[in-house]
């Protein structure tokens, strides 16, 4: 019988059908399935929709399933999804907690740039991502955070993350770079990941929150983001408030 909480881990942009699409074999959160037990599920969203058309698609998926309350970890863009869906597709206020991991509250420089740039990357960046990728515009995260208010009854905590550029993969370091001398892990800064309460800034790049591990040049001398255990915390300390 399933307890009275469901956890559901909720996957950023160009999740699921991009990755499969490119014949990775390999789902979004690396190893967490297996690792975390029962009651906590990873619906798929549309990997480059907007804010408002994954929040639909989660919040069907919460419609069947039988708990009473609701729990949610959501990494990067599916931070803005849960928001959203929790303010304008919870009727019941079922949901309680939420959980954002390196979430674009706030918008990213990357988003903000590559509206614009005739470089071939963020070409291909526009073509991959879009219209997700609209939606994560500074100015569109400002007007999606007025319209999207938090709910009294609702936990919302953030963590954020870091990695020294020089410790990133070579292909995510341009990115990092357009934020100058602001800390970010990649894709967003640590600014722009708080929410609520920020619990803490963690020592990881973007994808290695999900358990992508992409090893730059000298990885030896970067310390592994531990995040099963990470995880396995998070999903504890959920159950526990239950």
């Amino acid at each position: 019988m399933s307890s009275s909480q469901a956890i559901v881990i909720v996957h950023g942009m160009l999740g699921f059908g991009r990755v499969q699409a490119l014949r990775t074999g390999r789902i979004y959160f690396s190893g967490l399935s297996e690792a975390l037990g029962a009651d906590v599920y990873f619906p798929a969203l549309p990997g480059n929709g907007r804010i408002v058309d994954r929040a639909r698609v989660l919040a069907d998926f919460l419609a069947a399933l039988p708990h009473q309350r609701i729990a949610i970890i959501a990494h990067s863009m599916g931070g803005l999804d849960a928001r959203y869906l929790i303010h304008h597709l919870d009727p019941q206020h079922r949901v309680r907690d939420l959980i954002t991991l390196a979430t674009p509250h706030h918008g990213s420089a990357v988003a903000d740039i590559a509206q614009n740039s005739r470089s071939a990357v963020y070409g291909l960046v526009r073509a991959l991502t879009r219209p997700a990728l609209d939606d994560l515009r500074s100015d569109a995260c400002a007007r999606f955070n007025r319209e999207t208010p938090n709910r009294a009854d609702v936990s919302y905590r953030s963590y954020t993350a870091c990695r020294a550029v020089r410790d990133m993969p070579i292909w995510l370091r341009s990115f990092a770079k357009v934020f100058g001398n602001t800390a970010n892990d990649g894709l967003v800064s640590i600014a722009s990941g708080q929410w609520g309460d920020h619990v803490a800034t963690l020592a990881a790049n973007h994808f290695e929150l999900a358990g992508w591990r992409v090893l730059p040049i000298g990885a030896w001398r970067v310390p592994r983001f531990e995040h099963i255990a990470f995880y396995q915390q998070l999903v504890a300390g959920l159950r526990a408030k239950a």
